[in-house]
């Protein structure tokens, strides 16, 4: 599993039910790249660091062009919450040990509507033509809020008929190329993407405000026995409270996450991502443990397995201020 890079996180009971659901749905290994996010929710990434479940991987600031060229191009800092998304998933795939993997978030989980996503993935990828599986969005809630602490409500989700972006799980041996939402292209040509029978559980903090019906639909976050899974969450944040947080789990504030969403919406109406140009406006609003790491290299081209070099296309995604030729400064 590849996990997005952590941008200004709050939500650190999304990543207990995250690693509960997939470690039940036959994920083995867990690679997270970390930006910043609160003191709480990175005391529970560093839980399961030191109980080797997840690997922590670093995603600072990409650092500053040297000020003889600095004018020429635009800064990538300002941006580099959506190259973040290509780079680092691009790069995970890479790092990907397993036969099966997925790059998702941490409000999301991919389930089938028997068995295990893992047997379910197995069974359509081996010996077929089938490169991903497409797992079409279905955002859900549940009664209580696990934002309470309660997990109580994982065993039936609420449904909602307002569609989303998809996700996808793949063949880590036949990726030559991944977008956010599909496979921008396989090394084997005669791979193709296939629509899954499964759907992806899209925890949305405000889906509540989607105003849309809710709908039935078959699918659960545990493939077996959610009782159990349940406990093991209950036990992880109450029973445990004091190896993680000293205290009782602490309330999740959306009010930072309202904080960003009016920052994005602004940085759109100016043809910028949001990025590092959000940061003053989170600094505000909250106290944040940002990664620190000094001397990573970043390139913003991906050398596939095919050899031949690529440039992520994002021109359609963010500031088109940002150029090929702004990237091409930027590698070394």
């Amino acid at each position: 599993m590849c996990v997005q890079p952590v941008y200004y996180y709050t939500q650190w009971q999304n990543i207990v039910l995250y690693i509960e659901a997939w470690r039940a749905q036959g994920a083995t290994r867990f690679i997270v790249f970390y930006h910043s996010s609160t003191k709480d929710t990175r005391k529970v990434l560093d839980y399961y660091e030191d109980l080797g479940v997840i690997e922590l991987r670093p995603w600072p600031s990409f650092g500053n062009l040297p000020n003889d060229i600095a004018e020429k191009y635009p800064n990538i800092d300002n941006s580099a919450y959506i190259f973040a998304y290509f780079l680092a998933l691009n790069i995970c795939i890479l790092e990907v040990k397993t036969t099966i993997g997925a790059v998702i978030d941490f409000d999301e989980i991919a389930v089938p509507r028997n068995g295990t996503t893992l047997d379910y993935a197995t069974k359509e990828m081996t010996g077929t033509n089938v490169g991903a599986l497409i797992f079409e969005n279905n955002y859900v809630s549940m009664n209580p809020s696990i934002y309470t602490s309660d997990f109580s409500g994982v065993s039936s989700p609420t449904f909602y008929s307002k569609i989303g972006p998809q996700k996808f799980i793949f063949n880590a041996s036949v990726i030559e190329l991944c977008q956010v939402h599909h496979v921008e292209s396989f090394i084997d040509k005669s791979k193709i993407s296939k629509r899954s029978g499964g759907a992806l559980l899209h925890l949305r903090f405000n889906v509540n405000s989607l105003k849309a019906n809710t709908i039935s639909k078959p699918f659960r976050f545990f493939p077996n026995n959610a009782s159990h899974h349940i406990e093991n969450m209950q036990e992880t944040v109450w029973n445990k409270v004091k190896s993680i947080f000293g205290k009782t789990p602490p309330p999740v504030s959306l009010k930072s996450l309202n904080t960003f969403n009016i920052c994005e919406k602004r940085s759109e109406n100016q043809g910028m991502c949001h990025g590092a140009t959000c940061k003053s406006d989170m600094d505000a609003v909250h106290e944040w443990v940002y990664d620190r790491t000094e001397g990573v290299q970043t390139i913003f081209g991906i050398t596939p397995p095919s050899g031949s070099f690529k440039y992520l296309d994002i021109s359609n995604q963010c500031d088109v201020r940002v150029s090929k030729q702004g990237m091409d400064a930027y590698m070394y």
